[in-house]
């Protein structure tokens, strides 16, 4: 067992010895970079500094050349106009339902009307003149979206949802 201590006692002295010159020789390298290295600040003398303009310059945009790109769609062109025809105007007493077409919202700028549709799980922007399913859109107002085809009519309305939780008494 003296021997076992005797074994321990010399590695801890070993050990020391290790970390103390591992010590040394780190503190002796910090020296030597303390007095080697030059902290004084160098020109790169490649770099391009620019001068920037005192004035602030904005880029105007058109509200209109924005509305007609829309930012999330994959092509991003403008919306083309289609020209209305004064006989897809005409009132007709049938109505029928448009179906897989559902109102979303309606977007107005000043008297132009831009309803968003979804059409069969994808939203559509449509504006008067438009064709949706081979529906011709005959109106777009504040609330509802006129459709009409071959002599059938349809409106849609926009509808305000109420949950199920809120009770109206009269």
């Amino acid at each position: 067992m003296t021997q076992l201590a005797g074994l321990a006692a010399k590695a801890a002295r070993q050990f020391g010895v290790w970390l103390t010159a591992g010590i040394a020789v780190c503190l002796a390298v910090a020296v030597c970079l303390f007095f080697w290295v030059d902290i004084s600040t160098q020109r790169v003398p490649y770099l391009n500094v620019q001068v920037l303009p005192d004035e602030v310059s904005e880029v105007k945009t058109a509200p209109d050349e924005t509305l007609a790109r829309p930012l999330f769609w994959e092509g991003r062109r403008p919306v083309e106009p289609v020209v209305a025809d004064e006989a897809s105007e005409q009132v007709v007493e049938s109505v029928q339902e448009l179906e897989g077409v559902r109102l979303l919202g309606i977007l107005a700028k000043g008297n132009n009307y831009t309803a968003l549709l979804n059409v069969d799980g994808k939203v559509e922007r449509v504006r008067r003149g438009g064709v949706v399913k081979q529906w011709n859109v005959t109106r777009v107002t504040g609330q509802e979206v006129h459709f009409s085809y071959q002599g059938s009519r349809s409106v849609l309305s926009l509808e305000r949802e109420t949950h199920q939780s809120i009770k109206l008494e009269l």
